[in-house]
Order: structure tokens, then C-alpha cells, then sequence
């Protein structure tokens, strides 16, 4: 199940990543005109790492708070993502046996 919501988060992080009338475009004949929004972004992405590497490096004590903060998201978000399954599963559970009306 893990791999399945991993394979699902890539595959939206690539059609972010896509251009708009790649994903909605019927008509294939015509050749796309390369989307100039999307360079732009990767370009402005890679700004914003480079600031916050030297934001690091001058202040390492907010990267560890920073660190820190989100290794907590991540256990709560995992906490509820088990949850989540588990609610599933019990409903999955409830569907597949046969009522005795």
C-alpha cells in the first residue's frame, strides 16, 4: 500500500510538471511550442534552494527548528495516513461480508 500512495504522489508530481496543453490537448498532429512556464519555474525553484542553502549556512539554528517542525508533520501525517488505511480497510471489510437480512 505504500508503494501504491508513493507511485500515486510521483505521478502527480510529474503532471504538475507537465505542460497544461500537453495534458488536454485531443490532437496530436500539430507539434507543441516548448511551454516557457514551466523552465521558468524550475529556474525559480532552484533560486529558492540555493536561498534557502544560504539561509543554512548563515543560520543553522532555523534549519534545525525547521527540521525538526517537519519531521514532526511527517509523523503526524503518517500517523494519519495508517489511520486512514485502517478506516478503509474496516469499511472494505464491512462491504465484503454478506448481511444476514
Amino acid at each position: 500500500m505504500r508503494f501504491v500512495i508513493k507511485a500515486i504522489f510521483w505521478f502527480m508530481v510529474v503532471l504538475l510538471f507537465l505542460p497544461e496543453d500537453a495534458i488536454h490537448k485531443s490532437d496530436s498532429k500539430s507539434a507543441a511550442p516548448i511551454d516557457r512556464s514551466t523552465t521558468t519555474s524550475s529556474v525559480k525553484t532552484s533560486d529558492v534552494i540555493a536561498q534557502v542553502s544560504r539561509l543554512c549556512t548563515e543560520q543553522p539554528g532555523v534549519c534545525e527548528r525547521a527540521a525538526n517542525a517537519l519531521s514532526t508533520i511527517e509523523l503526524d501525517t503518517e500517523k494519519g495516513a495508517r489511520l486512514a488505511l485502517e478506516l478503509l480497510l474496516r469499511a472494505a471489510d464491512d462491504e465484503s461480508v454478506p448481511s444476514e437480512n
